[in-house]
């Protein structure tokens, strides 16, 4: 009896470093899957950051772009006051209106200032008007 009872426990204590050795492997092969994912998910946030400063900086090559155009622009003008020449400016625009039928026409228009005093401001006006909807 006491032959069987330490072969149990003999066999019993395999079975258990065996079940140790498959969990082992199972929280190894856990870590390294997630272990994976992670520095998948790094590269691909930083590959995102990448794109987004790549499109601000190029925004503001453009930007760059335009005020030393204007730069270049502002030192000719530098170069020709040295020389001498006025400044030029903005050009004055000028409108030409079209001719029209009551251009020769002459309306004359009186200033009373004791007119304003006869003027009913409330003509043709009904409460009923500034009534809202839900009113009438």
């Amino acid at each position: 009896m006491q032959s069987i009872k330490l072969i149990l426990i003999i066999i019993l204590v395999g079975i258990k470093e065996i079940f140790r050795w498959i969990w082992n492997k199972i929280k190894s092969f856990f870590k390294w899957i997630f272990s994976k994912t992670t520095i998948d998910e790094k590269v691909i946030e930083v590959a995102e950051e990448i794109a987004d400063r790549a499109k601000v900086v190029n925004e503001e090559i453009k930007d760059v772009k335009e005020a030393l155009k204007e730069v270049a622009n502002q030192s000719k003008d530098v170069a020709k006051a040295a020389k001498g020449q006025k400044r030029r400016g903005r050009p004055k625009k000028r409108m030409k209106l079209a001719p029209t039928e009551e251009e020769g026409k002459t309306i004359v228009v009186k200033d009373n200032k004791d007119s304003i005093s006869d003027i009913d401001f409330n003509q043709g006006f009904s409460m009923d008007d500034a009534k809202e909807t839900e009113e009438k």
